[in-house]
């Protein structure tokens, strides 16, 4: 589907808060990357007038789109920049305490993984947003409350890379796809205008025949506009072409890292299955230990009995008579 402002707004009016609506308007915007400018602009317009319940969305959908598109190219995080401020502002301003968090996350997150600079991140944090409050701590428990400030933070850390590497994976999937079936319609394959440049009249491709046309001006006019009109088809479809391969050496590159990727996927796998059938084997050296221990039980249905002349034993009034 070609991009237009207009589709860019109707989508931007559908967009719900689930993963999937989010994260796939995210990889449309990243293929539609030349028209950053235009897109950055229509988001920036519709988080001011967009009720409050609808801001935090559109924030996540930025946080999705610079993240993805990292790889790429700089456009949407150069973009977004200058309105950053103003929407993280207008976002946390009739918000509450929740959405105020989810904000400075969002922000945290860009600081870390390097999106932004700290400057930048600074400038971006909301006025209204104020640090939560720590009640003060007795001296000798000082050590523990930062031992327990370490594992959240290394908890967060740990949770948004496995966020982003599944983020990751996806988006690169929906590129490749993307790319390959942009390919099916290629300019090599485009029939009509290489029938068109087969078509094209011999005389312009001879110098002889400008000699035999020399001292006829018509017909030099008709053979300048053929070589012109040539010029300008030639010229068209070489650049068409070196779209193509640009486009093919892309999708070569992406191939290749998601072979790579596969293959380390393949060899974790690999040595999970390893692990597990080491737990299955020492799980079985622990049955049948117990199996023997069961067998080595005595067999309660063969001890002798009252029917075996043993006198029954004494009662308790029996031991003090």
């Amino acid at each position: 589907m070609s991009f237009s402002p207009e589709s860019f707004e109707k989508k931007l009016k559908e967009l719900n808060m689930s993963q999937q609506s989010i994260q796939t308007l995210s990889q449309w915007v990243v293929h539609n990357r030349k028209h950053a400018k235009t897109i950055v602009e229509a988001w920036h317009k519709e988080v001011i007038s967009a009720k409050e319940n609808k801001k935090l969305t559109l924030l996540y959908l930025a946080n999705d789109i610079v993240q993805n598109s990292k790889r790429k190219g700089a456009e949407y995080a150069v973009e977004f920049a200058p309105f950053l401020a103003e929407a993280f502002e207008n976002v946390c301003k009739f918000c509450d305490s929740s959405v105020e968090k989810a904000a400075n996350h969002v922000l945290d997150i860009w600081e870390k993984r390097g999106i932004y600079t700290a400057k930048q991140i600074a400038s971006f944090r909301p006025r209204s947003f104020t640090p939560p409050f720590t009640p003060p701590m007795p001296p000798q428990k000082k050590a523990r409350i930062v031992e327990e400030e370490f594992e959240f933070e290394f908890e967060e850390l740990d949770e948004g890379v496995d966020d982003e590497s599944e983020g990751d994976e996806s988006s690169d999937v929906m590129r490749l796809m993307e790319k390959m079936k942009s390919l099916e319609n290629c300019p090599s394959h485009d029939s009509t205008i290489r029938l068109e440049i087969a078509n094209l009249p011999e005389e312009i491709f001879s110098s002889s025949s400008v000699e035999k046309a020399a001292d006829d001006r018509d017909e030099l006019d008709r053979i300048r506009k053929d070589v012109r009109h040539a010029e300008s088809l030639l010229s068209r479809y070489n650049r068409q072409l070196n779209a193509e391969v640009k486009d093919r050496l892309e999708m070569i590159g992406m191939l290749k890292a998601s072979i790579r990727h596969h293959k380390a996927e393949i060899g974790k796998s690999e040595e999970r299955v390893v692990q597990h059938k080491k737990k299955m084997a020492q799980m079985e050296g622990v049955k049948k230990q117990l199996q023997s221990h069961l067998d080595s039980l005595p067999d309660l249905s063969q001890l002798p009995g009252n029917s075996a002349g043993l006198a029954p034993l004494p009662s308790v009034g029996d031991l003090f008579s």
